[in-house]
């Protein structure tokens, strides 16, 4: 039986993965799967948050993985498949906040971490924009401006500073109206860890298959309209 120094030891790596579960609740096999597979550390547990916007949904699973003790928080997407050691492997890298790469499920299927540009309309406008990851070595490990959450590791670390600063640390801030406007709550979160010193990192060696929904008419097997 374990001694309380062990237990101390196995509890360092707890973490709460976390999903937003899709309206319909939903999910391929492949999915499941890989959840079936995946390899939790130890004390390590499940939430999903249904019901909520996106903002609100991923700052009820940040709550609970403060309240409840996790030292870690592990995002997945409900479509994006991942690796059975994923989470310890971005442990093992020691950043306090980092994701896999994955790529978009629209065309031009880019990646879906990238650097912010700025861009100007011909109104004068500045909105804040998508921009190509710089170059880089397979496998290696970058900084990047925006870090989506399909595939995330958030430290305590990084969620009680930046929760410190912004009491809703998730916040969607684009206008329905103008959606050029502002950013998305997982981007927003990557500006205000940045602010707080908690640079979001990319590991380009651990790439995630982002699932893309299909349909099958007459037409034969098309893209799905959404």
């Amino acid at each position: 039986m374990p001694g309380s120094w062990e237990v101390l030891n196995l509890r360092k790596n707890r973490t709460l993965v976390a999903t937003i579960a899709p309206p319909d609740y939903k999910v391929t096999m492949g999915w499941a799967m890989s959840m079936r597979q995946l390899q939790l550390p130890a004390y390590s547990d499940f939430t999903r948050s249904t019901g909520l916007p996106f903002g609100p949904a991923r700052n009820s699973c940040l709550k609970i993985a403060l309240e409840q003790g996790y030292n870690y928080l592990f995002f997945v997407d409900a479509d994006t498949l991942v690796s059975p050691t994923i989470i310890s492997d971005l442990i093992n890298t020691g950043y306090d906040y980092i994701g896999a790469l994955y790529y978009r499920r629209y065309p031009p299927y880019e990646p879906a971490p990238c650097m912010r540009t700025m861009q100007t309309n011909a109104q004068g406008q500045t909105t804040v924009g998508r921009g190509p990851l710089p170059n880089f070595q397979p496998g290696s490990i970058i900084p990047v401006d925006f870090l989506p959450t399909g595939a995330t590791l958030f430290s305590r670390r990084v969620m009680e500073a930046v929760l410190r600063k912004f009491p809703k640390p998730f916040e969607w801030t684009v206008d329905i109206d103008n959606p050029a406007s502002g950013m998305s709550e997982d981007f927003n979160f990557s500006v205000r860890a940045a602010e707080v010193g908690y640079q979001p990192m990319l590991h380009t060696g651990i790439i995630c298959p982002h699932e893309l929904a299909m349909v099958v008419t007459n037409q034969g097997v098309q893209t799905s309209p959404f």
